[in-house]
């Protein structure tokens, strides 16, 4: 007796629409929604749905949570709240990398309970990857545990949980097919599977807190620089100090000096950016006037500044309320550049000097190098 199942017309329509969402899914040609949008009209186009029942599946609350969930984390993204969320990471962090890691697991594993877990990925990559090149911790170190909070803190209510949320569906939807007199399963309600996601997330944090993260940096001590930019200038030009802003009042002698004549005056600490009413510029030209309320992004020992401050009538902040996108290694960094003594075939420098145009301040000597 043969017992073969013969492929009918419909199911190999349906295998191939399937094969075809894998492999668009797979490449990331399309856009995710588009496919999705895509394969619901050719299976109302291909007979497999009847017409009115395409669009059936937006009246499912799992559908819409899911939406919902992508929705919020674009409007995170577009806000700017993860850019600032890695500069507080940084800051509690306070130069120890296991604390940074906990923080920033513990807090994308809890974000994960009220989104979900591809989005809060997706929204984080970014904050890992500035984290990383502010501290020079590896990537890939930092992925891992991140990684495996949002798994396990996904797990903490229904809104993270896309299996849970179909369940959910589920249960209502057999609910009512049942046949009257028969008992109900009764829906999971939002926090039903808190307890054991809590211990989940629990136990991976102490995982990579106290054995994994050893293991992934093989055993070596490590320890995170609040940014690369400082320790660069240390390193290759002996310039230490971090980084404040500097605002100017009314009674500062500042007030309608230009950039560059600021720069030129004694034990001035190194100026790096100027912010004019709402325009905030790193590396200004030198002939941008500093009126009252500007705001001076300068870098040196806290003595230094202070010092520079007191004497000009400016309030000290070390706290980059104005510069902190500006100063963030993703958005900027620094340049070196040798002007040729040679004249070339499209400018001819001035005689003796070569002006630094980028600054628009002075006039330097052609072997020389000035970073801005």
């Amino acid at each position: 007796m043969d017992t073969a199942l013969a492929l009918t017309t419909d199911m190999k329509i349906v295998l191939g629409l399937v094969a075809l969402t894998m492999v668009l899914f797979l490449f990331q040609r399309v856009r995710a929604d588009l496919v999705a949008l895509v394969m619901l009209v050719l299976l109302g186009l291909t007979g497999q749905v009847a017409p009115e029942d395409v669009f059936n599946g937006f009246s499912s609350n799992a559908v819409i949570s899911v939406i919902a969930t992508m929705i919020l984390g674009l409007g995170l993204d577009r806000t700017g709240a993860l850019n600032r969320l890695a500069g507080w990471l940084l800051r509690r962090a306070r130069g120890v990398e296991e604390r940074l890691l906990l923080l920033t697991s513990a807090i994308a594993g809890m974000n994960s309970s009220i989104m979900q877990n591809p989005s809060v990925m997706a929204l984080y990559l970014p904050v890992i990857s500035r984290l990383s090149s502010r501290t020079g911790i590896s990537l890939s170190r930092m992925l891992l545990p991140v990684g495996v909070a949002i798994v396990m803190g996904g797990t903490l209510t229904m809104v993270g949980n896309s299996p849970l949320i179909m369940l959910n569906d589920l249960l209502v939807s057999a609910n009512a097919n049942l046949p009257s007199g028969a008992a109900t399963l009764t829906p999971l309600n939002m926090f039903a599977p808190a307890p054991i996601g809590l211990a989940l997330l629990v136990a991976g944090l102490a995982y990579f807190h106290f054995w994994g993260n050893r293991q992934l940096r093989g055993g070596k001590d490590a320890s995170v620089a609040p940014g690369r930019t400082q320790s660069y200038f240390a390193r290759v030009y002996g310039i230490e100090g971090d980084l404040f802003e500097l605002t100017v009042t009314a009674d500062s002698p500042l007030v309608g000096m230009t950039f560059g004549e600021a720069e030129s005056l004694h034990n001035a600490p190194v100026l790096l950016a100027l912010k004019v009413e709402d325009e905030a510029r790193l590396a200004p030209a030198a002939d941008v006037r500093i009126w009252v309320g500007s705001v001076i992004g300068a870098m040196g020992t806290r003595e230094q500044v202070a010092d520079f401050a007191q004497n000009n009538f400016l309030r000290m902040s070390t706290r980059m309320r104005h510069f902190g996108d500006l100063f963030n290694p993703s958005r900027a960094g620094i340049s070196e550049a040798v002007v040729p003594p040679t004249p070339t075939s499209w400018a001819r420098p001035p005689t003796n000097c070569s002006c630094a145009a980028s600054t628009g301040s002075g006039c330097w000597p052609s072997t020389a190098t000035r970073t801005r």
